[in-house]
């Protein structure tokens, strides 16, 4: 995948549960990604679809929103005062 995923390119960091051997919701995912990308969990932002990952995120600290659509999403990252762009025409 990491080579035939032009867009993953966008990332500074990835990681994979088939690299670590963890998969979401289990906490030490979450934390090893903090790890690596040497942040605390209140500097982080974690978008997910499953109110698992979500509710798991936001117990460790993480700032956390449900992905439902995109309107909503946009709304959440706005009150955040999250730069987003306009819809694409």
């Amino acid at each position: 995948m990491r080579s035939s995923s032009e867009w993953l390119r966008l990332f500074d960091h990835l990681i994979f549960s088939s690299e670590v051997r963890l998969i979401k919701p289990d906490p030490a995912i979450f934390l090893k990604c903090l790890q690596a990308l040497r942040v605390k969990p209140e500097q982080a932002l974690f978008i997910d679809d499953r109110d698992a990952n979500v509710e798991t995120a936001i117990a460790l600290g993480v700032c956390a929103i449900k992905y439902e659509s995109v309107p909503q999403l946009a709304t959440n990252l706005k009150a955040l005062q999250f730069p987003v762009l306009p819809p694409s025409l």
